[in-house]
């Protein structure tokens, strides 16, 4: 009877495996090539079997997932988003005006309006914060593409062409820092006497 149950176990994951791999079949949530998201895992499908889906990670492993939890948990198939969102903070140094803040958004706002691949949806350019060391313009925009090297070479591109519009506006980027006062050293004498 034991060796029954260990069969019958055995018997039922298979069978989910199966049952699982025609709902991929019909539903196709995924394909071969597309870039997807599952708990920890996130890489490409490579193939699609009856009792299991490898999918090569974003570091080169080969992961073999039984079909039964790609149907059963959240799968994010990255292939399908129509645009990557992106955000960064600007930080300027404190001695920044703020018409020359004023400027710099402009700039920017314009930049990514006019850029083909960040114009689908309109970008957010602000001031957010008054941080301990630096004035805070927050900029999030979309890039109208789901691959990511092409997300990746558009987001360089308007990091550089940021830090081309602050320098052009004769700003500069913040940095951690702390300011330290320092008493004379003769001063600190007197008090002691």
């Amino acid at each position: 009877s034991i060796g029954g149950l260990v069969i019958a176990l055995a018997a039922r994951e298979t069978l989910e495996n199966l049952i699982a791999s025609v709902a991929i079949m019909l539903e196709r949530p995924f394909i071969i090539g597309d870039s997807v998201v599952l708990d920890k895992i996130s890489g490409e499908i490579e193939q699609i079997g009856f009792r299991s889906t490898r999918i090569r990670s974003d570091d080169g492993g080969l992961i073999t997932v039984p079909n039964r939890l790609m149907t059963t948990q959240a799968l994010e198939n990255v292939s399908q988003r129509t645009t990557r969102r992106a955000k960064y903070y600007v930080r300027l140094a404190f001695s920044t005006p703020p018409e020359t803040i004023t400027q710099i958004m402009e700039m920017l706002r314009e930049y990514l309006h006019t850029h083909p691949f960040t114009n689908s949806k309109e970008a957010t350019v602000r001031s957010e914060l008054l941080s301990e060391f630096s004035l805070d313009i927050v900029v999030i925009y979309h890039v109208n593409s789901s691959v990511w090297k092409e997300f990746m070479r558009v987001r360089e591109e308007v990091n550089l062409k940021t830090i081309e519009i602050v320098h052009a506006n004769g700003a500069e980027l913040a940095y951690p820092g702390r300011n330290l006062f320092v008493k004379e050293v003769e001063n600190l004498a007197k008090a002691e006497q």
